[in-house]
């Protein structure tokens, strides 16, 4: 750490220096002291009003608590992998779901230290500039890694986005189990039993691939019962997403298995069988289509969104054959090639128990 921090804080070894800041942090700084600070935020969107996060330090971990807006969420990073994990909850406190965004995901930003210093606490600091495209964090730190205040500008017109200030900091050794992610998070079954498919309902696996000009896309949907497994692929990255009743978990992976992000959500109220969020609707006027002698409608599968469309053509029983997404002016048609039935056992829809683990 000691050479790390020297890094940090020597002006002219930072004039080229990038910082890999995990996807799911504010705060985080590629090296501190241990402590524990309370900021004040100022947020710059949603209606006008103060938060607060508590964020504690031990080594390479960072701890974000976070109340936004009344709504409590945490956020955990590894300054050393560059991966961070966001924590939401339910209402009353119970997790409500886990994402993971790997370093494929981290965001670049230039460190430059200015001559701009300050005070605050009682403590004096430095304002070191972490610049990426969009926007510009001025971060006050202190001779060793510690945020006394922070500003988030923009990067088109320098106009401040947010804000936020300590308002109390403990300098302490803290226990690494304090800041890191705790273990049972990371276990599926801390987030209830994944049940598997069972007999009843359908058993069908359904397999689309792309037109000439996207040869190495594909879409497979197999169900069983009332679960369900999706996965995409271009030939770049992979996106997995099992769906059982009360529980979702999309895994969107690099070619090389590198993780880009994991979103798990449960909702025990939820026992929706539909691949998205039940909202799609019929698309009106749309003919009906025959694929491998199976006759299907059109429906909007993302009603409202903007930026981005995917339309589905099903049966009745709700098989897909035919999928067109448009996202940034390109529009992708993938069709069945393959549809087999009664094939499928129980548990063959379930994610591999170690998938929050195993990741990279």
């Amino acid at each position: 750490m000691t050479v790390l921090l020297a890094l940090l804080l020597a002006a002219d070894a930072q004039a080229d220096t990038v910082f890999a800041k995990p996807g799911w942090s504010r705060f985080a700084v590629p090296v501190a002291a241990d402590h524990i600070a309370v900021m004040r935020v100022k947020r710059g969107w949603g209606p006008p009003g103060e938060d607060q996060a508590t964020l504690t330090r031990s080594g390479h971990w960072l701890r974000e608590d976070g109340i936004e807006n009344g709504e409590k969420s945490t956020s955990i990073s590894d300054m050393q992998s560059g991966v961070s994990y966001h924590l939401a909850r339910f209402p009353d406190g119970r997790y409500s779901g886990l994402s993971i965004i790997g370093k494929a995901r981290a965001t670049p930003l230039s460190i430059e230290k200015t001559a701009q210093t300050d005070s605050l606490l009682g403590e004096s600091c430095t304002v070191w500039q972490f610049k990426a495209k969009e926007y510009t964090e001025k971060n006050c730190l202190t001779a060793d890694g510690i945020m006394l205040w922070q500003s988030l500008v923009s990067g088109r017109d320098g106009g401040e986005l947010s804000s936020a200030k300590a308002v109390s900091i403990t300098r302490r050794k803290v226990a690494r189990e304090a800041a890191e992610i705790p273990a049972e998070l990371l276990r599926l079954t801390s987030w209830g039993e994944w049940q598997p498919g069972a007999a009843g309902g359908p058993n069908d696996d359904v397999l689309l691939r792309g037109a000439a000009d996207t040869p190495s896309e594909s879409f497979r949907v197999r169900r069983l019962g009332k679960a369900r497994m999706t996965e995409w692929t271009d030939g770049r990255q992979t996106t997995r997403v099992f769906i059982a009743p009360g529980m979702r978990l999309s895994l969107n992976e690099r070619a090389d298995g590198g993780l880009i992000r994991l979103d798990l959500n449960r909702d025990p109220q939820n026992d929706n069988p539909n691949l998205l969020l039940g909202k799609e609707i019929k698309v009106p006027g749309a003919p009906s289509k025959t694929i491998l002698g199976e006759r299907c409608t059109m429906f909007d599968m993302a009603p409202g969104v903007m930026d981005y469309g995917e339309l589905e053509c099903r049966t009745a029983n709700g098989l897909i054959l035919e999928r067109v997404t448009t996202s940034r002016g390109r529009t992708t048609t993938l069709v069945a090639v393959r549809i087999d039935r009664g094939t499928l056992r129980p548990g063959d829809l379930a994610p591999p128990a170690d998938i929050l683990t195993r990741l990279k």
